[in-house]
C-alpha cells in the first residue's frame, strides 16, 4: 500500500496507519505529516527531514526518532508509553510543541526528551512522568550543549545520577535556556546534583528558569544548581533538601 502525498514541502507524505511510519526509518530526508493516532516500533537512523505531528499522538515504548540530525525539524506532536522519549539525540535541528508522557514512571530510562541536544533550537516542548537513572541525569536532557531551549518544561518526575543529576538537565555547555521549569519533582544521587541543573559550565546562560525539585543532599548539591560556572539571571528555586 502506498503513501499519500509525495514527501515534498507542499505535499508531504501522510502517515495514517502504523506501517507508513517505516517509510520515514527509509527515506529520512523527507516532509511527513502525521493524520492519525498510531503505535509504532522504536525509530532507527538518523532523521534529517520535516514531520509535522499535526496535534496527534503516537504510542511508543523506547525513541520516536533514534537521531535528529541538522536540519531536521519535528513539531506539533505528542509521545506516550512507558520508557518513551523524542529521540537518542538531537543535533542542529528545530524542535516545537512537542510532548512526552511515560503516563506511569514504570520503566526508568537515560533522559526524559533526548539523551543529548546539542546546537538546537527546542521550544515550547514538556516532558510528564518520567524516571530517570543514568550516570549524568536530566529529566528533559541528561547533556545540552550550545543551541537554545526555551518555554520546556519537566513535570511529576524523579531524576537519579550517579554522577551528575539535575531536574531539567544534568549538564549545560555552552547553550542559552530561557523560561524553562521543573515542577513537582525530585532529584537524588550523591554528587553534582541541582533543582534545575546538576552542572553548568561556562558560556552557558539560564534566564528566568524555575524549579520547585526536592533535591538529596550530597557534595555540590543546590537547589537550583548544583556546580555553576554559567551566568544566571532570574532564577528562582523553591524545593527542599531532604536526605536519600
Amino acid at each position: 500500500r502506498s503513501v499519500n502525498g509525495s514527501g515534498t514541502k507542499e505535499q508531504p507524505y501522510i502517515i495514517r496507519f502504523s506501517s507508513d511510519f517505516e517509510k520515514i526509518k527509509k527515506e529520512r530526508k523527507l516532509y511527513y505529516k502525521l493524520a492519525n493516532n498510531i503505535d509504532i516500533s522504536p525509530g532507527g537512523g538518523t532523521f534529517t527531514g520535516a514531520f509535522d505531528g499535526n496535534g496527534k499522538t503516537v504510542t511508543v515504548y523506547g525513541n520516536t526518532f533514534y537521531d535528529i540530525g541538522a536540519g531536521a525539524y519535528v513539531g506539533n506532536l505528542n509521545i506516550v508509553g512507558s520508557g518513551s522519549k523524542l529521540a537518542n539525540s538531537i543535533s542542529g535541528a528545530k524542535i516545537e510543541y512537542c510532548t512526552v508522557d511515560n503516563q506511569n514512571k514504570s520503566r526508568s530510562i537515560p533522559a526524559g526528551f533526548a539523551n543529548d541536544v546539542s546546537d538546537s533550537e527546542v521550544k515550547n516542548c514538556k516532558v510528564i512522568n518520567v524516571t530517570v537513572s543514568q550516570s549524568t541525569a536530566g529529566g528533559f536532557a541528561s547533556s545540552i550543549s550550545g543551541g537554545t531551549i526555551q518555554d520546556c518544561y519537566v513535570v511529576n518526575s524523579d531524576i537519579a545520577g550517579n554522577s551528575i543529576a539535575g531536574g531539567f538537565a544534568g549538564r549545560i555547555i555552552g547553550a542559552q535556556i530561557n523560561r524553562c521549569g521543573v515542577y513537582n519533582s525530585s532529584v537524588t544521587g550523591t554528587n553534582t546534583l541541582g533543582g534545575f541543573v546538576g552542572r553548568s559550565d561556562n558560556g552557558s546562560k539560564l534566564t528566568d528558569c524555575y524549579t520547585n525539585a526536592d533535591v538529596s543532599t550530597g557534595q555540590y548539591a543546590g537547589l537550583f544548581v548544583g556546580m555553576n560556572y554559567a551566568e544566571i539571571s532570574g532564577g528562582i528555586a523553591t524545593g527542599k533538601s531532604f536526605a536519600a
